[in-house]
């Protein structure tokens, strides 16, 4: 059986490993991309985020996401002495080349912590079935 450290530098030193390791990077958010017949399908996962801070833009042939994440940090919570703080304010951008959309066309939908766009494809870049004569 092992010793439990009560160190306060190697607790620190543990719990710094631990969130380099296994903790998610707050400073982007993931995201799944489907190609369909007619369309991308985007997922964003952004729970925690209000549709307010939720920026969607088509330039060119890029969906350009922004998040604006904000925890409810209030001037008594910055004194506490957190053991954990895993919740975070963060801001974060993601564009994805997604060729031959309609921008003009794209739509999108918060629910349950899931942001999911559909990205219509272009009339001439769908995909079709041609006849041989």
């Amino acid at each position: 059986m092992l010793p439990e450290f009560r160190n306060k530098n190697i607790e620190d030193f543990y719990n710094l490993m631990d969130n380099f390791f296994n903790e998610p990077q707050h400073s982007s958010f993931k995201l799944d991309v489907k190609k369909k017949d007619n369309a991308y399908e985007v997922i964003a996962e952004v729970s925690g985020v209000n549709k307010e801070n939720i920026n969607i833009d088509v330039e060119n042939e890029n969906l350009i996401i922004s998040v604006k994440s904000s925890s409810d940090e209030t001037n008594e919570d910055k004194n506490k002495r957190y053991i954990r703080r895993e919740i975070r304010s963060f801001d974060a951008k993601r564009s994805i080349y997604l060729p031959g959309i309609d921008g003009s066309l794209v739509d999108a939908k918060l629910e349950d912590g899931l942001l999911k766009i559909n990205v219509p494809l272009r009339e001439e870049t769908k995909k079709r079935q041609i006849e041989i004569k």
